[in-house]
């Protein structure tokens, strides 16, 4: 978590077309911070008070581990997220120096949070910390595991469920192929310490204590309005889950096939249909129970 200053005066970046002309993603990034400039610069001179809180639901894998998006994989470059908490005007309790506290936050924080800020008392019963007031008091307090999932593509593409969990200093994920991480010594997660049952049995009962149930089937609807989701895109074949994964479910070691959608994505905008067709063709037959590639097929036909 880091604090930035809030009465500093915001400096819009250069124009987007030169600056990030061979760097799309980062311009889209720019693009949203300069438009967020004006409305902090008017929150900033609003007598009202105002606490405000940025994060984000996941991060970008671009390349990390072989994922170019999100969703597939768990690895820090896509749970790893920003949270950037600022006080605008008076009247909200102090927090933080800003020099920011280096310790990790779960998104299930921010409720009570901003309960205590706004000096309103949290349900006890509400899970998560306070991240405001005494810095040292939260950095002495209990640690507080993270636990963390994947779901996409045991749902829409029948591999292998992914699940997982961060305690004290390490990260287990839960799959055909388990993986154990020291998030403090191995930050980019390229050393998997599995093979040490002494490390990763723990690791393992702390996550089957917290683990989610599987999501509950959809309710029924009718026709007609499957159909109009369908056409907003919002309807997708669910994958049947089975019973066991193998290896061979194993996300990671799919990773290239999830690339293969994206790139027959960008084959497609590109102008150049037959060559996706061809690309989708070969991924059916790589792994036939892929419906997504399916569904893009259908649709370039």
């Amino acid at each position: 978590m880091h604090l930035f200053d809030p009465h500093a005066a915001y400096a819009p970046p250069a124009p987007f077309d030169r600056q990030y002309a061979d760097a799309p993603y980062l311009g889209e990034v720019a693009y949203t911070d300069r438009s967020l400039g004006p409305l902090f610069d008017a929150v900033r001179r609003a007598p009202r008070p105002t606490l405000v809180i940025v994060t984000a639901d996941h991060g970008e894998g671009l390349g990390d581990h072989g994922e170019l998006t999100h969703g597939v994989l768990a690895y820090e470059s896509t749970l790893r997220v920003p949270l950037i908490v600022a006080q605008l005007g008076p009247g909200i309790q102090a927090m933080f120096k800003p020099d920011g506290l280096r310790l990790p936050a779960r998104h299930i924080e921010f409720l009570p949070t901003v309960l205590d800020a706004l000096a309103l008392a949290p349900d006890p019963a509400l899970p998560g910390v306070l991240l405001l007031g005494d810095a040292d008091a939260v950095r002495s307090g209990r640690p507080r595991p993270s636990y963390f999932e994947a779901m996409s593509a045991s749902l829409n593409r029948g591999w292998a469920p992914l699940s997982g969990l961060i305690a004290d200093g390490q990260k287990y994920i839960d799959l055909p192929l388990p993986e154990l991480y020291d998030l403090a010594g191995d930050p980019d997660e390229t050393a998997n310490r599995a093979d040490d049952a002494a490390r990763l049995r723990p690791m393992a009962h702390r996550l089957d204590a917290l683990r989610a149930s599987a999501p509950s089937p959809p309710d029924p609807v009718s026709p007609d309005v499957a159909n109009r989701l369908r056409s907003l895109g919002y309807v997708v074949e669910r994958a049947v889950a089975r019973p066991s994964y193998t290896a061979d479910d194993d996300p990671k070691r799919l990773i290239g096939l999830d690339r293969a959608i994206h790139h027959g994505i960008g084959l497609y905008q590109r102008g150049r249909p037959e060559r996706a067709i061809e690309l989708y063709r070969t991924v059916i037959e790589t792994r036939p129970s892929m419906l997504i590639a399916h569904r893009h097929l259908a649709f370039l036909h």
